[in-house]
């Protein structure tokens, strides 16, 4: 019995019991559940012992239950929110530490500029060769 079994075992025991119940759960919420369903998205995970890196899981399970309500649609709309924003987050330190790498110092003025940067990018590019990586980024 190795260590690498027993996680394993465990994932799997997760992701085959423990995220489907907790989406039938999710999914027969009502709207007045959901409302309370805010951030810290992660708490109220681990608090059913689920990693946050299945919140995609969780939120497909809850769009595939065709008993779904309105608050469990609501849940899956605040999952998605969480992904998105935890994937820009990610994205942004990655560019902001190549940035700081390759300047070789840390400045206030430097780290806004690249945040306002990606955000800019990420949202709305203007020049032409912005648009362009825009386009690989987003696979359009």
């Amino acid at each position: 019995f190795s260590l690498e079994n027993a996680s394993t075992e465990a994932t799997l025991y997760l992701t085959t019991n423990i995220i489907p119940k907790y989406a039938r759960e999710l999914a027969q919420w009502t709207r007045a559940e959901a409302q309370s369903f805010k951030e810290p998205v992660s708490s109220y995970l681990h608090a059913r012992g689920i990693n946050v890196r299945h919140l995609g899981l969780l939120r497909h399970l809850i769009l595939l239950d065709i008993h779904c309500k309105e608050g469990g649609l609501m849940v899956a709309e605040t999952l998605l929110v969480e992904a998105v924003a935890r994937t820009l987050k990610n994205i942004l330190r990655g560019w902001l530490r190549d940035q700081l790498e390759e300047d070789k110092y840390s400045s206030e003025y430097l780290r806004n500029r690249v945040v306002v940067g990606t955000l800019n990018f990420i949202v709305s590019p203007s020049a032409a060769d912005d648009i362009k990586q825009f386009k690989r980024f987003w696979k359009l």
